[in-house]
């Protein structure tokens, strides 16, 4: 059996395994699920579907920035938003390949340089989950650590720490990768593979990732006051919470979106706040949620795309 077909096979058991498993827990909190007691409030629905959409389109306008940085000509902004769009449903593919081939591909093609599109792609989640460890960190781990009693020492070099890996996680990303080019497929084997960014603009870019954790979090914080308005989860625990969830679905690359993992993340991180049927609840909530979100952003790809065919026709 080639090796592919059994590394296919080991990510699909994986998935199947993490699914059964959330699936089993909605069937055995069925009778006290907190989503059959929801009271309908459209305003923090549509609040949390509006900090899923700003998650997407603020990882969309740091790209684009990215991108600018590493490409020496003008972007046509609307196009690089466009493709970041078409990329960001590519989550849904095996092994999250659609996001990344999708901008290192499409968005090569649009600036004309295919080298800074596939580097942009690799800042991008590089700074991403960077700033996602800073950001649960501060908001779950050092409170954590706070209440059990450690010193402010402890907080501080755990900070440092992290953010000093912030600052050598992209040199080391392409230091890994220069070393693996002969894996690449032929299209990304010839790729001069380098980190052009400086620590300072790594620094700075990892405070602005931060805000499409916060838009997601704020969002995730309407659903907790939907569903567990007197839980004790504020809207700190609650970005916490959410984004540390998150890194977990984006590490799980088997998973598509990260479905199961994410939520299985998010239940487990929520049970010290509230009982498990309500954070059974929240996490299904959650990517329902999201998954309305995605439906906003394919339609408005399904929009851009007709109107682009039309163009092409009219002229």
């Amino acid at each position: 059996m080639p090796p592919e077909v059994g590394l296919r096979a080991v990510k699909s058991l994986l998935l199947a395994v993490i699914l059964a498993c959330f699936a089993y827990a909605l069937w055995h909190y069925r009778d006290t699920l907190a989503l059959a007691n929801l009271r309908f409030d459209e305003g923090l629905l549509y609040l949390s579907v509006a900090g899923s959409l700003a998650l997407t389109v603020s990882l969309g306008l740091l790209w684009m920035h990215v991108l600018q940085r590493l490409s020496p000509q003008p972007l046509p902004r609307k196009a690089v938003l466009y493709v970041h769009l078409v990329a960001w449903l590519g989550r849904y593919t095996p092994g999250k390949l659609g996001l990344f081939l999708g901008k290192a591909l499409l968005g090569g093609k649009l600036v004309g340089d295919g080298r800074a599109a596939a580097a942009s792609v690799v800042y991008e989640n590089i700074l991403f989950i960077a700033s996602g460890m800073v950001l649960a960190a501060a908001t779950v781990g050092l409170p954590g650590l706070r209440d059990g009693g450690s010193d402010w020492l402890t907080e501080a070099a755990l900070v440092l720490a992290v953010l000093a890996g912030l600052i050598a996680a992209p040199r080391c990303a392409f230091w890994v990768l220069n070393r693996a080019r002969r894996w690449f497929p032929a299209r990304l084997k010839a790729l001069a593979w380098e980190a052009t960014l400086d620590e300072r603009e790594l620094a700075v870019l990892c405070v602005f990732y931060c805000v499409p954790h916060v838009c997601a979090g704020l969002g995730f914080y309407a659903l907790v006051c939907l569903l567990a308005p007197g839980s004790g989860v504020g809207w700190v625990a609650a970005i916490g919470v959410l984004t540390a969830a998150h890194l977990a679905g984006i590490l799980a690359v088997f998973a598509p979106a990260g479905l199961g993992v994410r939520e299985a993340a998010l239940g487990a991180l929520l049970l010290a706040y509230m009982p498990p049927e309500t954070a059974v609840s929240l996490a299904v909530l959650a990517r329902l949620t999201s998954l309305v979100a995605d439906l906003a952003v394919f339609a408005v790809v399904a929009v851009g795309t007709l109107y682009a065919r039309c163009n092409a026709r009219l002229f």
